[in-house]
Order: C-alpha cells, then sequence, then structure tokens
C-alpha cells in the first residue's frame, strides 16, 4: 500500500470529514482516485478516436462551440459500420460509452425524482407533519441542543431538504452506485417510501428480475470505467437492453412515487406516464 499527501481545501476536508465520517476514508479517496484515472482514459480515448471517426466520415463529429452535435453515437455507429446482420467491428468503445452514458442519466433521474418529490411534498402544505414520521425521526435525531431552532418557523423545510443532500451523499452520490439497495434506502430515508423497487415489475418481468438486471448494469458501467480494455464484450443488442430496462425503471419509478405524494397530500403532483409516452419523449430528444 502507497502513501499520498495531498492539500486540499479546509472546507472541502470538512464537509469529506462529515459526509464520511462512519466510513473507510482510503477505500474512499482510493476509489476517487480509480474514477479520475478512469475518466482521464475515457479523455484519452476520445482524442484518438474522434479523428478516426472523422477520416471515416470526412465529417466532423461534433459541432463547434455553441452548435449542436453532428453526430450521436448511434450516427456514429451507422456511419463507422456495413448494413445488415453480423458482428460489427470497432465500434465496442461506443457500445461501452453509451451504457457509461445511461448509467449516468438513470443516476441523474433517480436523484431529480427524490428532489422533486420532496419540493412538491413541501410546497403544498404549511404542516410539517405532512412529512412522514420515520423522516421526522431521523432528522430530528440530528437536531439536538440548540440546532432544534433550525426546525423554527419555515426552518423545516430548508433542514427537510439539508436531510436530502446528506442522503443523497451517503447513498447514491458517495460512490456513483444507483443499484437497487441505493435507490430504495434513498426513497425510504427522505420520503418513507418503502422498497420503492418492488414496483419495477410489468408483463413477463417480475420486481426482482428488475432488480438484478439493475445491478448487473450497473456492475457492467462499473467493469467499464474501471477497466476500459478489459471489460467483458459489450454488443449493441446489450445496449438496446440496457435503454429498454432503464426506461421501464423510470416510468414504474415515477408513477409509484406520483402515487405516494398523492396519499400523503390527497393530490398527484404531476401526470401519469405510460410506457410508450416516455418511450416517444426519449426518442424526440
Amino acid at each position: 500500500m502507497a502513501t499520498v499527501n495531498f492539500y486540499v481545501p479546509d472546507e472541502v476536508k470538512a464537509e469529506f470529514d462529515k459526509v464520511f465520517c462512519d466510513e473507510d476514508k482510503n477505500s474512499i479517496i482510493a476509489e476517487l482516485m480509480r474514477r479520475a484515472v478512469r475518466d482521464r482514459q475515457l479523455q484519452n480515448q476520445t482524442r484518438t478516436t474522434l479523428p478516426a471517426i472523422e477520416r471515416r466520415t470526412g465529417e466532423p463529429a461534433v459541432a463547434h462551440r455553441g452548435g449542436s452535435p453532428r453526430s450521436t453515437l448511434a450516427d456514429i455507429h451507422a456511419a463507422l459500420t456495413k448494413p445488415g446482420p453480423g458482428r460489427k467491428h470497432n465500434v465496442e468503445i461506443l457500445h461501452k460509452n453509451r451504457v457509461v452514458l445511461l448509467v449516468a442519466c438513470w443516476e441523474a433521474f433517480v436523484e431529480d425524482l427524490a428532489k422533486n418529490a420532496l419540493s412538491e411534498l413541501i410546497a403544498t402544505t404549511t404542516n410539517p407533519l405532512v412529512i412522514p414520521s420515520d423522516v421526522r425521526a431521523r432528522i430530528a435525531s440530528k437536531l439536538q441542543g440548540p440546532r432544534a431552532w433550525d426546525l423554527a418557523g419555515d426552518g423545516w423545510k430548508t433542514v427537510c431538504r439539508n436531510h436530502l443532500k446528506d442522503v443523497l451523499n451517503q447513498t447514491i452520490g458517495a460512490l456513483n452506485t444507483p443499484k437497487t439497495a441505493q435507490v430504495n434506502q434513498l426513497f425510504d430515508k427522505v420520503l418513507a417510501h418503502k422498497n420503492l423497487s418492488s414496483d419495477w415489475k410489468w408483463q413477463g418481468r417480475p420486481a426482482t428480475t428488475a432488480e438484478n438486471a439493475l445491478d448487473a448494469l450497473v456492475n457492467l458501467r462499473g467493469s467499464i470505467a474501471h477497466r476500459v480494455t478489459t471489460a467483458d464484450s459489450v454488443k449493441k443488442a446489450d445496449v438496446s437492453d440496457a435503454q429498454g430496462l432503464l426506461l421501464r425503471l423510470a416510468w414504474r419509478s415515477h408513477n409509484a412515487v406520483n402515487s405516494n405524494i398523492a396519499n400523503l397530500v390527497g393530490d398527484k403532483p404531476w401526470d401519469y406516464f405510460a410506457y410508450e409516452e416516455l418511450v416517444e419523449q426519449f426518442d424526440s430528444e
């Protein structure tokens, strides 16, 4: 094991110690360093991949600053491969990049869903008792002594938002692992929504199968991120399956959280989505 020394701003160290107070900080820092290496490796690959794509297609792979993208990953894939059936060569890096992007989108969706649900809950009432008792108990345990005054007036709303930030840091945000357990923990601690993943079911697929598929996908993303050149082979069909899975998880999660908020305040904050509507919206963007 190597020993390293870095200088960081005092406020960064203080926040790090607060968020990871009960965890192995050596492991956390090692993981962050792995991610930094991963990001630089992907940047270096991009510097070599984009010129190769431009030589093959005869067009810029991306627009000038301020413009819209020339090509999506799917467009680039089509430009680099011949039409028709059969295995496509020299495009696996595109498949891997799409997996990384899809999981990043899922992570962002989960965080936004929790934030928006809490915001809707707070905005629709002046009564803090609408917050589920389990959540109030968790917040109260952190506000002993003088800090209890933070709850005065509308202070409870700020306290709830800060609680969300803490939970995000401890679950999804800590190591960017939006797996089933972390997602369930997030919505339980912030909204007392128990076992959100139990709603991840649709015709032909029970919730446990969807849970296992999500965890496998996040593991694949980690394999790609940490071992870019040695991760398991990723095919175009794998990417299509991953996209379909995450769209369905987003659909079921949105509607389940919508119903949960409606049960708490008496009205749903958003429209319910049909899966086909979500696919159409995704494709249009």
